[in-house]
């Protein structure tokens, strides 16, 4: 996942650091939706979408799980990614 949204944010102009940080942010967020929508054991079923694209000057990055609310383990968990923080745009889902 990570090699595709680089390669996808290669095509922009933006700096490596930029770059870098997005993939963290992409990543940790998914981790998130696949860590609290589904359970612990590999499901076919289980699915998340990315979907990047631009407006003017904005970057939208939207990703979507169709799994139900689990509680946080009692691992620890380390993220900074809050759900306000995506932008919503069901128009263009596309399936990774």
């Amino acid at each position: 996942m990570r090699a595709a949204v680089h390669s996808w944010l290669a095509t922009l102009d933006l700096s490596v650091d930029v770059q870098r940080d997005l993939v963290l942010a992409a990543s940790e967020a998914t981790n998130n939706a696949i860590e609290h929508a589904y359970p612990p054991e590999p499901s076919p079923n289980a699915m998340v979408e990315l979907t990047f694209w631009t407006e003017l000057n904005d970057l939208c990055i939207e990703i979507v799980d169709y799994g139900a609310w689990r509680p946080p383990s009692t691992a620890l968990s380390i993220g900074a990614w809050h759900p306000a923080h995506a932008a919503t745009r069901p128009d263009r889902r596309h399936q990774r």
